[in-house]
């Protein structure tokens, strides 16, 4: 009965598992619903924000250059890599550090940053955890004096590349990396074209670095946050088949047990049978 009583308990142990797990699921496809419509009614309106900041910047630099004989230094670029605070994010979260650190050997004068509980324990897996830095938010998704506080911190680099998950589909994240300030490596015949500026070019592209960096990265951040949603929706739903497959054959078992323990009280019914049979009969020949 005891083996009986354990097959019982796993049964029931992965049939809440599979409750739960499937609960799970719902919440983070319910979310992920949300999320991607967000995300997909904001797309042309950061397309055409992306579009314009880059005709601002490449006009905008090229009237520096022309101004100044002798161009003043670079600012330093940085590298930063979006991860999560909790798991279940299947390998996105250690992705996004490998792809990072494997950028350290292969550009200068940068620095690198990991957002993200997970990310800096992966981090320490490696062979380079001194060389980037780390922070977390309390959450996921920064509030506002979190933002307020990267931002800040971005505004002092030339370019800043995020490594981050992009949303593809449903079952497909792949880890991707943008540069935020949209800085031109080929000028096109669109922003070698003649523009007027109002107002003059050197306000504009200030507005632009202190609020479409901010748009940019906010974007970063949602479709980050739609692509986590969408990755724990299939890891879930992955741990939810798991659990119903092991409570079914955990039930199989139980059934055979079953069947087993009914064998055995025949058997001794009928050997029990026997023994009084056998014994009634002796007695009566005395």
């Amino acid at each position: 009965m005891s083996q009986l009583a354990e097959i019982r308990r796993s049964v029931e142990s992965y049939r809440m598992t599979g409750f739960i797990t499937g609960a799970l699921q719902e919440i983070s496809a319910v979310k992920m619903q949300d999320l991607r419509r967000q995300f997909e009614q904001n797309a042309l309106f950061f397309a055409g924000v992306r579009d314009v900041y880059a005709i601002v910047k490449a006009h905008a630099d090229d009237i520096i250059k022309k101004a100044n004989e002798t161009p003043k230094p670079q600012p330093r670029d940085i590298y930063i890599g979006l991860t999560s605070n909790r798991r279940f994010n299947g390998t996105l979260n250690r992705d996004i550090v490998r792809s990072l650190v494997a950028m350290l050997g292969t550009v200068e004068n940068s620095d690198f940053l990991i957002i993200g509980l997970t990310g800096a324990q992966y981090l320490e897996e490696t062979s380079v955890p001194d060389k980037v830095k780390r922070s977390a938010f309390d959450d996921d998704i920064p509030n506002t004096t979190e933002l307020q506080n990267i931002l800040s911190l971005i505004t002092e680099y030339r370019r800043v590349f995020v490594v981050y998950p992009k949303f593809v589909n449903p079952f497909r994240q792949d880890v991707v990396m943008t540069d935020i300030t949209q800085t031109p490596t080929v000028v096109t015949p669109v922003m070698k074209a003649d523009y007027i500026f109002e107002p003059e070019i050197e306000g504009m592209l200030a507005f632009f670095e202190a609020q479409v960096r901010r748009a940019l990265f906010e974007r970063i951040l949602l479709e980050t946050e739609l692509a986590r949603a969408a990755s724990r929706t299939i890891k879930m739903q992955n741990a939810r088949d798991r659990a119903n497959n092991l409570r079914d054959g955990f039930q199989q078992d139980l059934r055979h047990e079953y069947a087993s323990q009914a064998d055995i009280e025949l058997l001794e019914t009928f050997i029990g049978f026997s023994f009084w049979k056998h014994t009634s009969g002796n007695t009566n020949t005395v």
